[in-house]
């Protein structure tokens, strides 16, 4: 874990904090969801124990296969958006460029420009992008209508430079003082291939205090548009956003747009506040600081990433009149507005919490470093759910999006059975649960780099982490700092993971290379086979590897007979086996041997070029090196192919007891054929080793003997007819 040490304090003032650190985390433990007694012993300004006495992202998680697809020529990028055949990706604000533009790119790096929302808004109302903050403003995303494909809708949320006079505008909200710039949200239209500026309604206005937390992104679901506004606040130094119920700052607003030339805009009929007096009838949900990202899962279920001030970044599932608590809440903590700064801006839930009806995360991890630090650069981003059948199919992923890009993810139904409101279940605080957090690991299916950091692929200090996600539910990744865009690979529907098989050896084998899991400590441990394997599975010539602490040592071939000395473990690939209804009468490619599983044997066979199947029966594992054109059949073994294995007429003879006893003349090893060494060069980690069998030896034949038996009988019978 890398962290910043704060200055030495005196003994006694040492002593004083840490009892009241213990206290708080002792009293505060009680309505978290966390280990026995996390909060026993604190270190003195190394760590923070708010996250520790979080459910906090220490449990290692899957890896996210991820490949560079292209750059965008102009970095900056905000959003990634793919629909049908096409991405569309979204540029904006950096410190050192000015884009407000949405190209449309293949997956193969062919883009062109499809707009320019600057250009646009500038011809249309006179006045353009508001460029002025770099951090919150700009262009700050698209959505497209349901129907886009038949009516060409879309929407633009930015930044936009406030008019002089502002008569006749559509203002949802307004502040005493504004800055020189508005929160807007339009609607467009695509009519065939051109974007016209004439197509152009503003659907609403909000005012801004300051620069920051503005509008965020938008969504189109179901025939609503939904639109994430921050508070509006300096650093959360100031209070009123979020719980005003007649401003749109802090909030979730939801409308429904009317066809063109309607009377009225929008609609918010069946909002939850609709019609009441005194509440803005946009409202869904209120109570968030900076909602940076939003997902609506085929359901309708809104997820809402809100990022945190000094120590707790949330995951909120949204429901319609839901009250997320700030800014008098952080995650399940209150939010001491006036100190800020980690551990001391937070401190526990007061026992009648039940009373204020308030809606906490449904997964949450806290910030890490000295205590007393402020804005240290954490900041919660989120993805999207993902429904598909592809190995990543049932998770919601999120991040910590500013400067590491430390990649977290939480099971969504678990989501959606945590407790989050105290009135629903009653009692007191300590019902609040929330969901596992895993950590994931990023692994580059070009190039050997895997980390649980994406500003490892960027090269970046900073990297302002993006998710997208297709309508398939497939995943990207991108960073405003340099244009590139990523796939996750293993999000992809019918994305085969390969399965392994772990020995508690090494195994011998040529190595092609070796490659280290970088981990940063960010947020927990990570589980380096996880990558491991993900990089293997991407490797055509790979077929397992030996792993080593963080580094993997990949092999083009696997030779696991034969217990090793040593302390690393082996991974092999194992594919899907077809299994017959009885014993393949073929050589055998290595002598048998017994094993504890019928996995065991599959994975002695897997790792071996030459091995084409195996008969696993009565705990004895025999591999073989032909295909089974000519088998016969036994009841009491059962053959299991691998792919590519020709496999013919098979003849029962499960009729037949070989109870014969052995003969001399039936060798106990077999030489194996030449595709198959016997031997391999010995590798630095890995002591040199011939494979070495211990068949089970019984008063009978086993069915593999009694194979091996009638094969040189009828290899004797075809000499003869020569």
């Amino acid at each position: 874990m890398h962290v910043t040490m704060g200055p030495r304090l005196p003994t006694f003032a040492r002593t004083v904090r840490s009892a009241i650190i213990t206290l708080l985390c002792i009293f505060g433990s009680s309505f978290l969801s966390v280990e026995a007694n996390p909060c026993a012993v604190v270190d003195e300004g190394d760590v923070n124990p708010v996250r520790d006495c979080l459910n906090r992202p220490t449990v290692p998680g899957k890896a996210f296969v991820i490949k560079k697809l292209f750059e965008v020529n102009k970095p900056g990028i905000i959003q990634i958006r793919k629909r049908n055949d096409k991405l569309y990706v979204s540029t904006g604000l950096t410190s050192t460029t000015s884009f407000a533009q949405v190209f449309e790119c293949s997956e193969s790096g062919d883009c062109k420009k499809w707009f320019d929302v600057d250009e646009a808004l500038i011809e249309a109302t006179g006045y353009g992008i508001s460029f002025r903050n770099w951090m919150h403003g700009g262009l700050r995303g698209i959505t497209f209508h349901d129907n886009f494909d038949e009516n060409g809708i879309f929407y633009s949320a930015q930044m936009q430079i406030r008019p002089n006079d502002t008569s006749g505008l559509n203002y949802l909200s307004d502040v005493e003082n504004p800055i020189d710039a508005d929160s807007t949200v339009t609607e467009w239209v695509l009519d065939g291939r051109k974007i016209s500026p004439s197509s152009h309604v503003e659907l609403l206005r909000i005012g801004m205090p300051v620069y920051d937390h503005p509008v965020k992104q938008l969504q189109f679901h179901d025939g609503w548009l939904y639109i994430c506004h921050g508070d509006g606040s300096v650093q959360s130094a100031t209070a009123g956003g979020g719980q005003n119920i007649n401003d749109a700052l802090g909030k979730v607003l939801r409308i429904r747009p009317n066809p063109r030339g309607s009377s009225e805009l929008y609609s918010t009929f069946g909002n939850p506040w609709h019609g009441e007096e005194g509440y803005l009838s946009e409202l869904y949900a209120v109570g968030f600081r900076n909602p940076h990202h939003i997902a609506i899962s085929s359901t309708g279920q809104v997820v809402v990433a809100d990022a945190g001030r000094d120590n707790i970044e949330e995951i909120n599932c949204v429901r319609p009149g839901g009250n997320y608590g700030w800014s008098f809440r952080e995650g399940t903590f209150v939010h001491v507005l006036q100190t800020g700064t980690l551990f001391a801006g937070v401190d526990a839930l007061p026992s009648d919490d039940e009373g204020r009806d308030l809606d906490y995360p449904c997964a949450q991890w806290g910030h890490e470093g000295p205590v007393g630090q402020q804005f240290n650069g954490h900041a919660g981003g989120g993805g999207f759910i993902v429904e598909n059948d592809s190995p990543l199919g049932g998770i919601y992923p999120y991040f910590d999006f500013p400067e590491r890009g430390t990649t977290f993810y939480s099971e969504y139904t678990e989501m959606l059975n945590a407790k989050t409101r105290i009135s629903e279940f009653g009692g007191n605080t300590s019902g609040l649960t929330q969901a596992t957090t895993y950590k994931a690991v990023l692994v580059d299916a070009d190039l050997e780099i895997m980390s649980d950091e994406f500003r490892t692929f960027i090269g970046s200090q900073r990297i302002d982490m993006r998710m997208g996600q297709a309508e398939d539910g497939t995943l990207f990744m991108t960073s405003k700092t340099n244009g590139a865009v990523y796939k996750v690979l293993n999000s992809v529907p019918g994305y085969v993971e390969k399965k392994y098989f772990k020995f508690p050896f090494d195994c011998n084998g040529p190595v092609i290379n070796s490659g280290t899991v970088e981990e940063f400590g960010t947020g927990g441990k990570i589980d380096p086979t996880e990558a491991c394997k993900a990089r293997c599975t991407e490797r055509e010539d790979c077929v397992g590897f030996g792993i080593t602490g963080y580094n993997c040592e990949f092999r083009s071939a696997a030779f696991c007979l034969g217990k090793r000395a040593g302390s690393r473990d082996f991974y092999v690939q194992v594919p899907e086996y077809t299994e017959l209804d009885g014993d393949c009468y073929t050589e055998k490619f290595l002598e048998s041997q017994e094993v504890s599983s019928l996995e065991e044997c599959q994975g002695l066979c897997a790792g071996y070029t030459g091995c084409m199947g195996v008969s696993f029966g009565e705990g004895v594992c025999t591999m073989r090196s032909n295909s089974c054109e000519d088998p016969d059949v036994f009841a009491s073994s059962t053959f299991f192919a691998k792919p590519g294995a020709s496999i013919g007429e098979q003849t029962d003879v499960s009729t037949e007891s070989p109870t014969v006893a052995p003969t001399t003349d039936a060798p106990t090893t077999v030489a194996p054929t030449t595709n198959a060494p016997t031997t391999q060069a010995p590798t630095t980690d890995s002591p040199s080793l011939t494979p070495t069998m211990t068949p089970t030896m019984t008063p009978t034949m086993t069915p593999s003997e009694f194979c091996d038996k009638k094969c040189r009988r009828r290899k004797r019978r075809n000499r003869n007819r020569d």
